[in-house]
């Protein structure tokens, strides 16, 4: 695996190695995509030159350090009614890592290396494997790739990684609950395997996390975060 940082300021692109698409630096936002939730703007890309996957960091650590615990903690619950549900399936019990190129280190802190937001939750049935993950990206208008930590989104994908085909985030943050059979058969007309996908929970909201019913809350969110991606996968399979 090939990670390296991507210096947009001295002219570097970020080229999906697929395709030959061209794409702009995006923002990292906390919940949700409003003005007042962006963390960062122009945030730190990291680049995977082999499986084509984009992560975005901002150097404001103690918001990354919180998103990083909450995120952590919803994914326990998730697993535990995922676990508890009568499906069957198993959830990969592999970690991801992003691992940093030496020669770009210096240009985060200890403390912002420490930092392993990177959480998701994988299940495998034959050869497919869908995920669910704690962040959601998105390709804007400007053809910047973004990043909203805290808001769900899934993936189907053949082979290890989804974007191994091509960069295929969606061109929105908007949920496409009402557009998920829709997308699966124009995926199979045009012999696409491999496509992220924005459901219809809404996203996290942190600062419910701080009042009286914030174990109740995160765990009837962890509930209902489970139950639609089961229904992904359920109707993936049955497509």
């Amino acid at each position: 695996m090939s990670n390296h940082y991507v210096d947009f300021a001295n002219g570097e692109k970020l080229i999906d190695k697929k395709t030959k698409q061209e794409y702009k630096q995006g923002s990292l936002y906390l919940c949700n995509n409003k003005k007042e939730s962006v963390l960062e703007e122009n945030a730190y890309t990291i680049f995977d030159d082999e499986s084509n996957n984009v992560h975005l960091f901002s150097s404001d650590f103690d918001s990354m350090q919180e998103a990083n615990e909450i995120m952590s903690k919803l994914e326990k619950r998730v697993k535990c009614f995922i676990e508890c549900s009568d499906t069957g399936l198993n959830i990969d019990s592999t970690k991801p890592t992003i691992r940093i190129a030496q020669k770009e280190k210096d240009r985060f802190s200890d403390k912002f290396k420490s930092i392993g937001y990177f959480h998701y939750i994988s299940i495998k049935i034959d050869e497919t494997i869908y995920n669910l993950n704690f962040m959601r990206f998105y390709i804007d208008e400007d053809n910047k790739i973004n990043c909203i930590l805290g808001c769900p989104q899934f993936d189907r994908c053949i082979g290890k990684y989804v974007n191994k085909n091509g960069i295929c985030y969606p061109h929105t943050a908007d949920s496409e609950v009402d557009q998920l059979e829709n997308i699966i058969v124009s995926m199979k007309k045009d012999g696409i395997k491999n496509y992220c996908y924005n459901p219809g929970i809404e996203e996290l909201c942190f600062e419910r996390l701080n009042a009286k019913d914030a174990n109740t809350y995160l765990n009837e969110y962890a509930c209902l975060l489970a139950e639609e991606f089961l229904d992904f996968i359920k109707v993936n399979e049955g497509a």
